[in-house]
This record gives structure tokens, C-alpha cells and sequence, in this order.
């Protein structure tokens, strides 16, 4: 009986104080940053981690950013990620706290939530989509950019003209120009060069560009090094030898480059955004709750305000209008252009070159606002200029200011100023564009570099006019209308372009007109341009083109070739006439033969041309012949 009373106390003993009798697990069998650790301390559910390393896939707004590493801290509850790693999950930064370079989890998701799913290896971050960096479709971030192969190419174009005359006597030049380069340790060296030959004379070489280029991702940039020509950004472009440094805008997504607005709203739930341009859905994207911002869009051009669609969870919709349209120069709000140059101008023929800096910047500040301005530095020559465009309602609009001062060998200064306006404008109602520039010089003393460089050279120029270099521009207006008619009627343009100088009497004018539709097959355009010198003498001039296209072949059974029949008649009041007319094709089995013939009559010299031309497409070359008789 004693025994007894043992064995039921024993089993009172141990019911009585369970907390003693857990199960332990050996950490020392764990491989890793919880070897030795007590596992009972960390927690197991919802999913969350244990202190130590892993790979995991991250996941931003249910979009798949990449697997990367991280190391989980001994307190969990509260981790943290560097931030390079958020720059890399395109997460923005700028607003954080990044002193320590590891920004708390419940930081850097701005308000929004975070998900561990160690099971599949997997960290999920909502975050509003106002603070995302999107990853623009077919853009591949500057990290995962190859500097590409070492390699040697070249390309070449050859030709030879002879020409016989009434007496049978010849005359022959040659021609040749190369575009080769090397690219080498994420270096590429670029040659444009040229070799002529005219009859009778000895050959010239020579060298157009020549330059050393590397890209610099960091800042989406490139340096070149060597002789090229700088930008039309903002001042004329020019050829020179030296350095140059620039904004890079094919390394930016395809919105980026050119101006684009933003489109900004604040979702009230996990929304739907539409954009849509001329009636067509052009974006439509799922956002979370919160501010968003679309940055990515791709436009087709044609200056239509954008109409914007939210649609909430609950099904009500919320719509608005984002103003576009743009004129040269306008970048997306937060991009900016730059472009740097420090060297010596090397324009052909100028005898007296000149070392000189250059340096241009372009701000995209808001989606109604863009400014930009550059300068250009010389011993003898400076010049600046301001300026901004507009994106607004009633169209986009620019204004600019450049104030020059050029010194001559003679001593001779002079100071002018030139004003730019242009204003772009698309009509959805009636599909209308249309575009004004407008330039004023205030005086005759303004000289752009160019200029400067000529009017000291002029001693070395032989031109039978005064205005080689353009000097004494006063006054210039170019206006621009395009019109397609209902009704598949056709396209109407409309052109003019007015221009006067300092110390001459009279106006330049030009005016064009093109009208131009398809019936069936056949296609034409009609065309006339008028325009009077200084001396208010006329010409004016018409033209009307026919194409008319021919196919056989079901390019299935069959392959499909196609011929094209065309003539061209011109015409003008005093008395000129024209006409061309010319047969067009395509042969072989890969399409590798193009061939042409055709006949020119001008009623004016009673002259008749035949001629013919062959391109062949070989695996290696183009070889192009031509041969022409007239009489």
C-alpha cells in the first residue's frame, strides 16, 4: 500500500508544475547566426524571421524588385534595410531619416505595411505608390547596365561618278567615308572621316569627328574626350576640340527624355488609374491607398490634354484634366539636361580660333514650369542666356533672352540682345496643331559665337554677299498649321516664314501649301509655295505627286513583291515645267534587289534625261550603281 501512495504522488507532483517539463532543441546543430542561440526567446508566428542571414525575394506593391540579402538583427520586431538596398527596391529616400543608413522598416514604407514570409522566402512591402520609383517597361536600371564587348567596327560608303560631255569628254571624282571605332575597357573611340578625290587633282583626307567616349552611370552622363561638335541646347552648334561632359537622355527612361507631366492624386482605397489622350486609353495602373504619382507615361506627341479616371474599391469614380503640351527644351518635372564644354573652335576655313567654356542647364520644376539657361565665355566674346517655357491651358508657350558682346582684332565691340517666343498649341476638337516662333534681334550688333568667329576671319573668306555669316538680322516670324479634313478627306498644311535686316530695305517671304489624300491605292499631294526676295520679286511654283502601288504574291505561297509607278509635275508662272516620272521596285528572294528607272523632261532647256539605279544587299556591303543620259 505504501508503494502505492508513492507512484500517485509522484504523478500529483508533476501535474502540478507543467512549466518544467518543455521540449529544448540543441541550437548547436543550427548552421548560421542562431548557432548557440536559445530558440525559445524568439518568436514563430506571423511568419516573422529569426535573427541571421538570408536571401529573400522582395516584392514592392505586389511587383517582384529582385532577391537580395539581408541580415536580420537580434531584435526582429524592429529591422531595418539599408539604403542602398531601398534605392535598389526603387523606394524613395529622399524624405527619410539616413543618418545610421539603415532606415526602420516602419519608416520606409511611408505610412504603408510590411509582410514577412519566411516560408517562401519572401518580403512583401505596400507602400503608397507616391513614394515608389517605378520601373519603367523596357528600361533597365544604370545597376544592371554592361559595358558591352571590346570590339573593333567600322563602316564604309564608296562611290565613283563619272560623267561624259557632248565632246566625250570625261570628268571623274571619288568619294569615300568611313565611321569606324574601338570599343575598349568601357571606353569607345569614335572616327567620322572622309576621303574625296575630284578629276585631275590629288586626293584630301579628312577628319569630321575623332573623340574618346565613356559612359558614367552614377550620373547618367557621358564624358568625350577629342573633336566634335557641341550641342544645339540652347547656343548654335559648333565644331571644337576639347571636353564635354552632358546629360546622357537615352540613359533615361523613354518618358524622361523628352517632357511628359506628371500625373499626381491621392487613392482613397486600392484604386484604378486611367489616362486616356484623344479618347484611347494610354495608361491604366493599380495603386494602393494613399498619394500616387505617374511618371511613366509614354505619349504619342500630339499635344492632347490628358484625362484622368479614379476609380475606388467601392466603384465611385473621380475624374481630371492634366493640361500638355510642349515646346523645345520642356522637361518632366524633377529631370533636368546639362551639358558642359571646355576646348577650341575648330570651324572650318576660320583661321583665328578661339579657346572657349560652355555650360547649359535645364530644369523641368513643375508640370507648368521649366527653366533653362547657358553661357558661353571667351578672351573676346561672352554671351548668356535666360529662359523658361510654359505648359499651360492654352498651349505651351517659351520666351528666351541671349545678351552677346564680341570684340574684334580691331577693337571693335559689339553688344546686342535677341529675343526668342514660341508657342505650340493642339485642338482635340478639330485635330488642329499649330506652331508660332518668333525671333527679334534688338540691334545689329548681335553676334552668336559663330558670328564672332567669321567677322574676325572675314578678310579670309571670298563670298560674293555681305551676309556670309548672317550679320544684321533684325526681325524673324515662322508660323506652322496642320489640318486633317473629316471625312478621310485628306491633310492640309499651311507654312509661312517673314524675315527683315538692320540697314536693308524690304521683307523676305515664304509661303507654302501642301494638300495631300489617298483613294484606293493611289496616293497624291498637291503643293505650291510663293515667295518674294528684298526686292519684292515673286516666284512661285507648284507640284503635284502621284504614287500608284502594285503587289502580287500572297507572301505565303508566293513571296509578295510590289512595284511602285510615280510621276512628278512641276510648274511656275514664269514659265518653268517639269515632270518625272519613275518606276520603283523590289526582287529577289530575300528582297535583296532594289531597282529604279525613270524619265525627266524640263520644258525650259528642251531637255530629256533617262536613267537607272540598282541597290544589291549583300551579307557583307550595299552596293549602289546609277548611270543617267540627257540630251
Amino acid at each position: 500500500m505504501l508503494r502505492t501512495t508513492r507512484w500517485v504522488a509522484a504523478i500529483i507532483f508533476l501535474y502540478s508544475f507543467p512549466g518544467y517539463a518543455e521540449e529544448t532543441f540543441d541550437t548547436h546543430f543550427m548552421i548560421g547566426g542562431m548557432r548557440g542561440e536559445k530558440v525559445s526567446e524568439y518568436r514563430f508566428d506571423n511568419k516573422q524571421p529569426l535573427p541571421g542571414n538570408y536571401e529573400l525575394d522582395f516584392y514592392v506593391n505586389h511587383q517582384w524588385r529582385g532577391k537580395k540579402d539581408i541580415t536580420i538583427p537580434e531584435s526582429p520586431a524592429k529591422p531595418c534595410l539599408p539604403k542602398v538596398l531601398l534605392t535598389t527596391l526603387g523606394v524613395k529616400t529622399d524624405n527619410l531619416n539616413t543618418e545610421d543608413n539603415c532606415i526602420l522598416l516602419d519608416e520606409a514604407v511611408h505610412g504603408g505595411q510590411y509582410q514577412w514570409d519566411i516560408s517562401e522566402h519572401r518580403l512583401n512591402l505596400t507602400i503608397p505608390q507616391a513614394y515608389i520609383n517605378e520601373l519603367e517597361r523596357g528600361y533597365v536600371p544604370p545597376e544592371s547596365w554592361d559595358r558591352g564587348i571590346d570590339a573593333f567596327y567600322t563602316s564604309y560608303n564608296l562611290s565613283q561618278y563619272r560623267s561624259y560631255d557632248s565632246n566625250n569628254n570625261s570628268n571623274t571624282a571619288s568619294y569615300g567615308r568611313f565611321n569606324s571605332g574601338l570599343n575598349l575597357f568601357s571606353w569607345q573611340l569614335h572616327s567620322d572621316a572622309s576621303y574625296s578625290k575630284p578629276d585631275d587633282m590629288k586626293g584630301k583626307w579628312q577628319s569630321n569627328t575623332l573623340y574618346l567616349e565613356r559612359g558614367w552611370s552614377q550620373i547618367l552622363s557621358t564624358v568625350q574626350i577629342g573633336e566634335n561638335y557641341t550641342s544645339s541646347l540652347i547656343f548654335d552648334s559648333l565644331r571644337f576640340s576639347g571636353i564635354r561632359l552632358f546629360r546622357d537622355m537615352q540613359m533615361l527612361p523613354d518618358s524622361m527624355q523628352s517632357f511628359t507631366p506628371l500625373v499626381q492624386g491621392v487613392a482613397q482605397s486600392n484604386a484604378l488609374i486611367t489616362v486616356s489622350q484623344n479618347g484611347y486609353i494610354i495608361y491604366q495602373k493599380e495603386v494602393p491607398p494613399g498619394p500616387f504619382t505617374i511618371a511613366d507615361l509614354q505619349l504619342s506627341g500630339s499635344g492632347a490634354d490628358l484625362d484622368v479616371s479614379i476609380k475606388e474599391a467601392d466603384g465611385s469614380v473621380r475624374s481630371f484634366l492634366v493640361p500638355y503640351s510642349s515646346v523645345p527644351n520642356m522637361l518632366q518635372p524633377g529631370v533636368s539636361n546639362f551639358d558642359f564644354i571646355a576646348g577650341r573652335s575648330k570651324i572650318y576655313g576660320v583661321k583665328n580660333q578661339e579657346d572657349f567654356l560652355e555650360a547649359n542647364y535645364i530644369y523641368g520644376l513643375n508640370n507648368l514650369l521649366t527653366l533653362y539657361g547657358g553661357t558661353i565665355l571667351s578672351d573676346n566674346y561672352n554671351a548668356i542666356t535666360l529662359g523658361n517655357g510654359w505648359n499651360t491651358p492654352l498651349g505651351a508657350i517659351s520666351f528666351d533672352a541671349t545678351r552677346s558682346s564680341s570684340k574684334l582684332n580691331n577693337d571693335i565691340t559689339h553688344e546686342g540682345t535677341s529675343y526668342q517666343v514660341a508657342y505650340n498649341k493642339y485642338l482635340v476638337q478639330t485635330a488642329t496643331r499649330f506652331s508660332v516662333a518668333a525671333w527679334r534681334y534688338a540691334s545689329q550688333d548681335y553676334r552668336t559665337f559663330s558670328d564672332h568667329l567669321y567677322e574676325n576671319d572675314k578678310h579670309n573668306h571670298q563670298s560674293e554677299y555681305d551676309d556670309f555669316y548672317d550679320i544684321g538680322r533684325k526681325n524673324s516670324l515662322s508660323a506652322n498649321i496642320m489640318q486633317p479634313l473629316s471625312n478621310n478627306l485628306g491633310n492640309v498644311s499651311l507654312s509661312a516664314l517673314w524675315r527683315n535686316y538692320w540697314g536693308r530695305s524690304g521683307n523676305a517671304k515664304d509661303y507654302q501649301f501642301s494638300y495631300s489624300n489617298s483613294w484606293q491605292r493611289i496616293s497624291y499631294t498637291f503643293s505650291a509655295s510663293q515667295s518674294y526676295d528684298e526686292n519684292d520679286k515673286e516666284e512661285e511654283r507648284f507640284n503635284l505627286f502621284i504614287s500608284i502601288p502594285f503587289y502580287w504574291g500572297d507572301d505565303i505561297t508566293k513571296t509578295r513583291h510590289q512595284i511602285n509607278l510615280s510621276n512628278s509635275t512641276s510648274f511656275s508662272k514664269d514659265g518653268y515645267s517639269s515632270n518625272n516620272t519613275g518606276v520603283t521596285g523590289i526582287a529577289g528572294e530575300h528582297d535583296q534587289l532594289n531597282y529604279g528607272i525613270y524619265v525627266n523632261q524640263q520644258q525650259q532647256n528642251n531637255d530629256t534625261s533617262l536613267g537607272t539605279n540598282l541597290s544589291w544587299r549583300t551579307p557583307i556591303a550595299i552596293i549602289d550603281g546609277s548611270y543617267s543620259h540627257s540630251k
